[in-house]
């Protein structure tokens, strides 16, 4: 499928595709997924495919712990100017963007945080959630408020 013939798709593709730049980024044993240029085409999807392929084959072999988990928890928590109005990016590929990523958080925080430390975020857990009711619904600039008190009520989860 190419979803260059599908915005929605394409904002959603752009969306994984960021996240897994930022989750890769963390950690320089996996393979780098780089965020492609403008105007994808199919031989940069096939790329990315392939990239997102061998990446999966590592990162079944690899013993990613504790440790490789709140190191990306800690890098997503700081992505929040990536949200900025100043950026540029369309407003559907943040608003998918942003579903991603607290998809991600989520999930790390729950997996990762020490007991005393998982109840503190969920407030600005389901704020950001919130903001993320629809694409109308969404602020970017809001968003990233969010995403920096959040990254505050963790504290840097790193140990």
């Amino acid at each position: 499928m190419n979803p260059t013939a599908d915005p929605p798709s394409l904002a959603q593709w752009n969306a994984l595709v960021w996240l897994l730049s930022h989750v890769t980024a963390a950690d320089t044993s996996l393979l780098p997924i780089a965020q492609p240029g403008s105007g994808p085409d199919d031989q940069q999807f096939r790329r990315v495919q392939q990239q997102a392929d061998e990446l999966a084959r590592r990162a079944s072999e690899a013993n990613l712990g504790r440790d490789f988990a709140l190191r990306v928890l800690a890098r997503l928590a700081a992505l929040d100017e990536e949200f900025a109005p100043a950026t540029g990016t369309p407003h559907e590929i943040l608003f998918r963007r942003a579903q991603r990523l607290v998809l991600a958080i989520e999930r790390l925080t729950v997996a990762n945080l020490p007991p005393a430390q998982q109840n503190l975020p969920s407030s600005g857990l389901t704020s950001l959630r919130d903001n993320l009711r629809s694409p109308a619904a969404f602020d970017p600039e809001r968003f990233a408020n969010l995403l920096t008190e959040f990254r505050i009520s963790v504290g840097d989860p790193v140990p």
